[in-house]
């Protein structure tokens, strides 16, 4: 429970940080009173924003990943635990294992916060991204349950990331876009009175 506390007030914190940041990016008024250039490009931050939404994401659903084992029953397999010897003979037979590549995983133990948080992230990076290399999965029903719901919210966050993305890039030649608009006009106008 101390350690749900302590993520869910570095959570909390990470939030508010990232919302303060949108409201100096998008308020003009605010980012002259704090000495940013207006003539700095908005693309930069807007850029910079998306990066921080990105870890945000991250971070939270990093932090579910791992909290949610605390609810797995004593003596239950779940991705941190699969690799002791006791879970193991519990497991059916060809079960691949869940550490890193299969193999031993990277934390020391269930107190390797440090170990157990980046392995979430990890897992959490893959999954937003859809690289999914498979190396850390799923091994209870909870678990499988946990993975659909942050597929699903990482889907739509990284949709969100792209085309944020692409609104940018398409607005960096403004003068070209203006270019391509009068050729389509003026090629709608030839054919209608062609």
């Amino acid at each position: 429970v101390a350690v749900a506390t302590q993520l869910s007030l570095v959570s909390v914190l990470f939030a508010a940080l990232l919302v303060k940041f949108a409201n100096v990016v998008l308020a003009s008024d605010q980012r002259s009173a704090l000495g940013i250039d207006s003539a700095f490009p908005l693309t930069v931050l807007i850029l910079t924003l998306n990066f921080g939404v990105l870890l945000l994401a991250a971070h939270l659903l990093a932090c579910t990943w791992t909290l949610q084992t605390e609810f797995a029953v004593a003596g239950e397999a779940t991705w941190i635990n699969c690799n002791e010897p006791e879970i193991q003979a519990t497991l059916p037979d060809g079960f691949s294992g869940c550490g890193m590549g299969g193999g031993a995983p990277l934390w020391t133990s269930r107190n390797d916060y440090v170990g157990l948080y980046f392995a979430s992230l990890y897992w959490a990076i893959m999954t937003i991204t859809s690289i999914g290399y498979g190396d850390m999965h799923a091994v209870s029903v909870l678990e499988q349950a946990v993975s659909c719901f942050v597929m699903l919210m990482g889907a739509i966050i990284w949709a969100a990331i792209i085309a944020s993305f692409c609104a940018v890039l398409s607005q960096l030649d403004p003068s070209g876009v203006e270019f391509r608009k009068t050729i389509d006009h003026l090629n709608a106008f030839i054919q209608r009175n062609h």
